[in-house]
Formats: structure tokens, C-alpha cells, sequence
């Protein structure tokens, strides 16, 4: 299982694999990356953390459980 960490950077917000400073997406605001989450994770099987903007962990996530225990995402 794959995991990613979405942080803040000073021009928006990246998710990348974990251990790695390649952003594999990135958007202007918190709220566009968890909306295209659920297309980019379509068919995989991950982990997310989502971290705040003071480098503490917010909320940790489980694809694709999380997306179908949420419908309005799929």
C-alpha cells in the first residue's frame, strides 16, 4: 500500500508519496485537493495523511474504504 502525505507549501497544497519531496498533485487550496483525491485514488488501494498547516496530523485516511464509506465522493 502506497502512502501519501498532503502538506501545505507556500504556493498551495501537494501531495506526495511519503519519504519523497515529488508532489504527485497540487492545487491552490486544501479544499481542491481533497475534492480530486477521490479521481487521482480511483482504483488504488492507499493510505493518506493530511497534515495542517503547522505540520500536525489532521486526519488519516484509507482508500478505498474511506471513498466508499463517503458516497458523495465516488
Amino acid at each position: 500500500m502506497t502512502t501519501y502525505h498532503i502538506t501545505p507549501t507556500p504556493m498551495g497544497w501537494q501531495m506526495a508519496t511519503e519519504g519523497s519531496d515529488d508532489a504527485v498533485l497540487r492545487t491552490l487550496t486544501k479544499e481542491e485537493m481533497l475534492a480530486e483525491l477521490p479521481a487521482y485514488l480511483d482504483g488504488k488501494t492507499a493510505s493518506v495523511k493530511i497534515f495542517t498547516r503547522d505540520d500536525t496530523l489532521e486526519e488519516a485516511r484509507e482508500y478505498p474504504e474511506y471513498a466508499h464509506s463517503n458516497p458523495v465522493l465516488s
